[in-house]
């Protein structure tokens, strides 16, 4: 569904991906790891269109999606959970849904029914929510638009234990459904519970490729890629 070949971006004449390559096939989870500066946001906003790349292509179901805006990129199919959530914090919940609305699968009803929780707080001003329930408005309003590929930047960062552990399934169960995800994540226990296969960046560069099984069993290439063991 989605192939990165020799992708090169970054701000202004300072690179930050250098030949990237990326494969994520149809209802896979394929998680991107890598310390904080690797350029892991970097690589979704170019993918979304928030940043046009000097080199490299991005097809999408055999469709070149960099030069087209975001937008454009979101019609297409992909869908962006940022980091940090970005609800819209005087709106209600409901409100900051029906800024998404669109006339695909997933509807208001359809969310309602993957998150209870918010049905119940729809009334509630976005900002009166918990760092967990605003995460999954954000996720919600991206599904709103009916992607086939949903990137999600960082969706744990903040969230108590047993918040991503409820995040998790859900992402799990969005992937039975035919959705494919790429996961930039920090918590290495969420990615390699979740993921059907990881990369990870260093400085920019993808240097490893893998199943999850195969990186957790190997320690030392965990800590020096990642500095965690």
């Amino acid at each position: 569904m989605l192939t990165v070949q020799g992708l090169r971006s970054g701000y202004g004449h300072g690179l930050v991906l250098f030949d990237i390559d990326l494969t994520v096939e149809p209802g896979s989870i394929v998680a991107v790891l890598g310390r904080n500066g690797a350029g892991k946001t970097t690589l979704l906003h170019t993918i979304q269109g928030l940043i046009r790349p000097t080199a490299g292509s991005v097809t999408w179901e055999g469709r070149e999606l960099v030069g087209l805006p975001s937008h454009k990129v979101a019609r297409a199919g992909v869908a962006l959970v940022p980091q940090g959530r970005r609800v819209f914090a005087p709106l209600s919940v409901e409100d900051n849904l029906r800024v998404r609305v669109s006339s695909g699968a997933w509807t208001t009803d359809r969310i309602w029914e993957l998150f209870p929780s918010l049905a119940a707080r729809r009334a509630i001003r976005a900002g009166a929510l918990s760092g967990g329930e605003q995460q999954m408005l954000a996720l919600a309003r991206a599904l709103l638009t009916s992607p086939q590929l949903l990137l999600m930047d960082e969706p744990s960062e903040g969230l108590a234990p047993a918040v991503v552990d409820h995040l998790s399934d859900i992402i799990l169960e969005l992937r039975q459904t035919g959705l494919a995800v790429v996961l930039v994540e920090q918590n290495l226990g969420v990615a390699l519970d979740i993921a059907d296969r990881v990369a990870v960046m260093v400085r920019g560069r993808m240097m490893h490729r893998s199943t999850p099984d195969e990186l957790r069993a190997d320690p030392v290439l965990v800590n020096q890629l990642l500095g965690a063991a």
